[in-house]
């Protein structure tokens, strides 16, 4: 966990707070679970969210290339225009209900990222992408292209209770979903009347795609392949990618 990456140093941000959560406003509780920083970190090392910092810092950092051949290579079509990370607080712009993973907006396309370790998705979660795509598009009057990534382990079929094998099978499954609820929620969360047929034209359009971990690795390694002799800038950006490399195979993702 402390090694000589980028993403060990997240660990060790952490356990600065474990020790000091004063700083954040927080006593410390001798009802917590994890009596040292090792039992904590190694906690925050298995979930989902941690991860998904990290993957946040990276693309927040990385050469815009990077994302850009991501689309391509996952879309066949290469992004139009010049895409950007949209932060929670963008988010909130718009969208109450949902909180995306990750979330690149350009002029012409809406690009979000699910990712998973353990826990299934749901088809409500896919639902809810249309919804937040669709909302993005009302917020700032555009009609986008959609596409919706899923990023786990394994095959595709893992995600859902449902065993869905394959996006072109996952729609049939959102087309006979029942979201009376749902939409219930999302009215009430969001505080407007929802256009649902344009929700439902937004999810009809949208390209839902799948990669597990192991073609992230690949793909990045991509990148670092030929800077083995790197220098300057291009050293900063091959331990960009080694840091994330380095998180994948800690977790046993690939």
């Amino acid at each position: 966990m402390f090694e000589r990456d980028w993403t060990s140093e997240y660990y060790e941000i952490l356990e600065f707070y474990f020790w000091e959560p004063q700083h954040l406003g927080r006593a410390k509780s001798s009802k917590c679970r994890y009596a040292t920083p090792v039992e904590a970190l190694k906690h925050v090392q298995k979930m989902e969210v941690s991860l998904n910092h990290m993957l946040n810092l990276f693309f927040r950092l990385a050469p815009s290339e990077v994302l850009l051949h991501l689309i391509a290579d996952t879309t066949g079509n290469r992004a139009q225009s010049a895409m950007h990370l949209l932060s929670r607080q963008e988010v909130s712009a718009f969208c109450q209900l949902v909180q995306p993973d990750l979330m690149f907006q350009g002029d012409s396309m809406n690009f979000s990222i699910e990712m998973k370790l353990n826990a299934k998705s749901s088809l409500e979660q896919a639902w809810k992408y249309a919804l937040l795509h669709t909302l993005a598009d009302m917020h700032n009057g555009k009609d986008r292209a959609s596409y919706l990534m899923f990023l786990g382990k394994g095959k595709f079929s893992s995600l859902w209770k449902e065993n869905i094998k394959s996006p072109s099978e996952l729609y049939g499954f959102l087309r006979n979903a029942k979201l009376e609820k749902f939409q219930r929620k999302a009215e009430a969360v969001e505080n407007i009347s929802i256009d649902w047929k344009r929700v439902k034209e937004t999810l009809e359009k949208t390209s839902i795609l799948y990669w597990n971990y192991q073609t992230l690795k690949l793909f990045l390694k991509e990148f670092t392949e030929p800077l083995v002799n790197a220098s300057g800038a291009e050293q900063t950006f091959v331990h960009l990618i080694n840091g994330l490399l380095a998180e994948i195979e800690r977790r046993k993702l690939a």
